[in-house]
């Protein structure tokens, strides 16, 4: 195509290649002088196994990270406490009618949300006053209500195949922030 054609004639690649001819190509040759020759061929490979090593190593990251919290949701017994008297009032207060779960988990440190397709929020078995689970669940329901899961999910996957630029991390931790603050915002205004 005209695209392939103008971005071969920049990087100065003469003709189109085939695997046969990656195959068979001198990337590292020695001259008769004795200087060590390498190809620009070689530096593109080098960069594309480099950059595929580093996706990889930030999925497997994500993918450690994700199991940890899937274990509390696979764990976690359905709350048949006054969690789910509160969690009915939050939902219709906040306007959500289905869609998300309520567990409740004696591992998880602080109520969270999980979840692309299947919404879990997933409550503390202890420590939090009945005002704290109100709060904490309206604004885990707005973040239901605004598909923060999904956008989250996006960030993750932007931040895996640009591991390598550190806009990518500046604007995946600065959209948690402005996610959770807009979210307290909503609590506040009472959304």
């Amino acid at each position: 195509s005209g695209y392939k054609y103008g971005l071969s004639r920049i990087l100065g690649i003469r003709r189109q290649w085939d695997m046969k001819d990656i195959v068979t190509a001198n990337f590292i040759g020695i001259e008769e002088s004795g200087r060590i020759h390498i190809s620009f061929q070689t530096y593109i490979v080098v960069i594309w196994a480099v950059w595929v090593c580093g996706m990889l190593l930030a999925a497997v990251r994500n993918l450690q990270k994700y199991r940890e919290v899937k274990l509390l949701k696979e764990n976690p017994r359905v709350s048949q406490s006054d969690y789910l008297a509160v969690f009915d009032r939050v939902k219709k207060e906040v306007g959500v009618s289905r869609g998300v779960t309520l567990l409740l988990a004696s591992d998880a440190e602080t109520v969270c949300t999980i979840g692309v397709f299947r919404k879990y929020v997933i409550v503390p078995e202890s420590g939090l006053t009945e005002e704290e689970i109100y709060f904490s669940l309206k604004h885990e329901l707005i973040h239901f209500k605004r598909h923060d899961t999904f956008f989250q999910f996006l960030f993750m996957a932007a931040g895996a195949i640009h591991w390598f630029n550190p806009m990518i991390a500046l604007m995946r931790r600065e959209a948690a922030v402005d996610m959770e603050l807009s979210c307290d915002e909503g609590v506040i205004e009472g959304v």
